[in-house]
């Protein structure tokens, strides 16, 4: 499996801006989100991470391009946005339980 356009992805400075504004979007759901929510106490203090500015977005971008939609898109040139905010909420219980 051909990676190479995707691990350049994962460093562009337009894709860690799109991974950012997404992620700051579900950080905003999760602060909002109801106390009984799984995984809420790891998820709420993720989310300040991320609004305080101090997520790895570089990380998070790494995690979001190994995601095996996103990357085969990467490697066709098919548009994956729409796909982004969905990935993010995948992972973002991941990231929140490695913070804790």
């Amino acid at each position: 499996m051909a990676i190479s356009k995707t691990i350049a992805e994962a460093s562009n400075k337009h894709f860690l801006t799109k991974v950012r504004y997404y992620l700051v979007g579900a950080a905003v759901a999760v602060m909002n989100e109801a106390d009984t929510e799984p995984n809420h106490i790891n998820r709420l203090a993720y989310a300040k991470v991320i609004l305080k500015g101090a997520a790895d977005i570089q990380q998070i971008g790494m995690a979001i391009v190994s995601n095996a939609t996103i990357s085969a898109k990467i490697e066709a040139d098919q548009d994956y946005d729409g796909d982004l905010a969905y990935v993010i909420t995948t992972i973002l219980n991941a990231f929140a339980n490695a913070e804790s």
